[in-house]
Order: C-alpha cells, then sequence, then structure tokens
C-alpha cells in the first residue's frame, strides 16, 4: 500500500523540479534590430510550428512557411534599407561563430538558390547566453559584422547591419533561439500551454517586443505615387525615383502589402482634382501572399496633367466590410 502511495509523490516532485529548473532558466530577449516599429520594421514570419508538410504558427495562422525554425524581422521600405538598419544583440552573451563575406542578392531563381546551398543563413553569427540559451542570427549585410568569435557582448550592443544575403526574398534578420540545442518558439516559451493559439504567458520576448510588434495579417507595408511601372520584389531594396512632374508618362498608385491573406480584397483607387482617375478591386485572394504589389493608375493623355490635390485610397475588405483603410495626398502646382 505505502509502495503506491510514495509514486505520486516522486512523480509530483520531479514534475515540481523539472518546472523549477525551466523557470530558473528562462531569460528575456529584446528586439534584434533598432528600428522604428511599423515605419522601419515590422515581424513577417514566425517559427513553423506542424511538423507536417502543413504550417501553423503561434497563432494558430500561416505567417511562416515549412520547416521555419526562426523568426523574421523585416525592414518595410528601401529607404530604410539603404540609410542601414543595426542588428543588436537581444540579451548578453558571448560570440560563439560568425561568418561575412557573402554578397547581398535577392533570390529571384533557382540558379540564386544554388549559389548559397549550405550557406542560406547567408552572413551572420551565433551567440551563447549561458543557462542553455543560444541564439542565431541571418541575413546580415557583407561587410557589416561588427563582432568576433569570443567577444563578449551586452544587451542592445551593434552586432552589425540587416542585409540580403543568403536565401532571402527581403531584407530582414532571421533569428532562432535554442535552449539546451531545441528550436524554442519565442511567442511560446520553454513550457507552452498546449493546443491553444496566442501568446504563451512563458513567452521570452520582453513586454516590450511584444507591445511594439502585434502579430500582423494583410498588413500595408508601403503606399505611394510613382510613374514607374514595377513587379512584386523590385521595391524590397530598390530605390525609386518616385516624383510625378505635370509630364510624368504615368500617374500611378501603389501598395505593398505583406501576409496578405485568403479570402481578402484589396480596393485602390486614384483621385485627381476633379474626378476620379482610375480604381481596381483585386482578389478575393484564393491563397494566402507573403508578399503582394498592386497598382492603379492613368496614362498621360494630355499636355501635362492638372494642378490640384491627388488622392490615393487603399481598403482592406474581408466579408464585406473595411478593416484598413490608408489615404496618401499629393500636391501638383503647389510651387
Amino acid at each position: 500500500m505505502r509502495f503506491f502511495m510514495i509514486f505520486p509523490v516522486l512523480f509530483a516532485c520531479a514534475s515540481f523540479l523539472n518546472a523549477s529548473v525551466l523557470a530558473q532558466d528562462k531569460l528575456l530577449f529584446s528586439a534584434p534590430v533598432a528600428c522604428k516599429p511599423f515605419q522601419e520594421c515590422v515581424i513577417q514570419q514566425y517559427v513553423d510550428l506542424d511538423p507536417s508538410k502543413q504550417t501553423k504558427d503561434f497563432q494558430c495562422g500561416n505567417s511562416t512557411y515549412d520547416g521555419h525554425k526562426g523568426t523574421d524581422f523585416r525592414i518595410t521600405t528601401a529607404k530604410a534599407y539603404h540609410q542601414g538598419i543595426k542588428v543588436v544583440a537581444m540579451a548578453d552573451g558571448t560570440v560563439l561563430r560568425t561568418r561575412d563575406g557573402i554578397r547581398d542578392k535577392m533570390m529571384v531563381s533557382q540558379k540564386d538558390s544554388l549559389a548559397v546551398k549550405g550557406k542560406e543563413c547567408g552572413n551572420g553569427l551565433v551567440i551563447d547566453h549561458g543557462r542553455g540559451w543560444q541564439s542565431q542570427y541571418c541575413h546580415l549585410k557583407r561587410g557589416s559584422l561588427f563582432v568576433k568569435s569570443g567577444q563578449k557582448i551586452l544587451r542592445g550592443e551593434k552586432l552589425g547591419l540587416v542585409g540580403l544575403s543568403g536565401k532571402t526574398q527581403m531584407p530582414h534578420v532571421h533569428v532562432t533561439f535554442r535552449y539546451q540545442g531545441k528550436v524554442v518558439d519565442p511567442f511560446l516559451g520553454l513550457e507552452p500551454s498546449g493546443n491553444s493559439c496566442g501568446v504563451s504567458p512563458d513567452a521570452v520576448w520582453t513586454e516590450t517586443v511584444l507591445a511594439a510588434f502585434p502579430y500582423l495579417a494583410s498588413h500595408i507595408l508601403e503606399a505611394g505615387f510613382t510613374s514607374h511601372l514595377f513587379k512584386s520584389g523590385e521595391r524590397e531594396a530598390r530605390l525609386y525615383n518616385d516624383r510625378i512632374e505635370p509630364t510624368s508618362s504615368k500617374f500611378l498608385f501603389f501598395v505593398r502589402l505583406m501576409n496578405f491573406k485568403k479570402g481578402d480584397q484589396l480596393r485602390l483607387t486614384l483621385k485627381g482634382p476633379k474626378a476620379v482617375l482610375a480604381t481596381r478591386t483585386y482578389g478575393p485572394l484564393d491563397h494566402d501572399k507573403a508578399r503582394y504589389v498592386a497598382l492603379v493608375g492613368r496614362k498621360l493623355k494630355a499636355a501635362q496633367w492638372p494642378d490640384g490635390r491627388y488622392v490615393g485610397q487603399a481598403m482592406i475588405i474581408r466579408n464585406g466590410k473595411i478593416i484598413k483603410q490608408l489615404n496618401k495626398v499629393l500636391r501638383l502646382g503647389d510651387n
């Protein structure tokens, strides 16, 4: 009889000790980029939690891809990218190893992917934070690494710059957390709560990170006016002269989105001083799109565009209701 009474106590003690060890080993991490959230950077992709060919992020959504082991802090515009966004240490630690020298080039073909086979992370580094924790940084700009192997670093210290090295289609830094060699989703932590969706109380991000980088779907990264036609991906790191002149051959309103969700619609309208110049509705999407670009506008048919106020309007529609709206204004002839 005593035998059966002892074992539950032993199991309870073991469980308590395990929880105590995990609680003692827990660390909190700051953001890996020194940038202005929403204006210069956002989180686009998360850890894939589904072991099958299907995908699932911590919110039970699909803002990830099969086998993705990290969190992607992406740069919102080419302007911000070229100004230089610092990659910083998320916590105190020691640099274990680094890699530099891989050129910055956005993946657009199978040939590009093969060129970085075995070096998909691009330029980056691994930091040991103690207590069983390590963090890995990928896709830094060539020649920007500011630290060396064996160097002690402090939280917030500069490590390098966000780049386009390795296997990537956007300027971003990919960070992976490992505890005792096992990948950890930072939004769930060491003891995620079952199959529930959302941030776990055990998340290892600081409260500042969780507040600054909310989960985003059908998010507008950039909107503006241009006279250039362009395709998806071309504005990730390439700067354009978007100035509209009275004699520009085209007057276009463009929008760049990320994580554009299945079933959502995008309605674009360009209004001139006296009339609507163009309008178009895209979607509803038949599947999620990690990146999406849309334009609406008109070619010049007169000697020049009329002076006055031009308004570009973007509306994201879900189930017949407007869930987001953005207006951009441009004036011609003010000078």
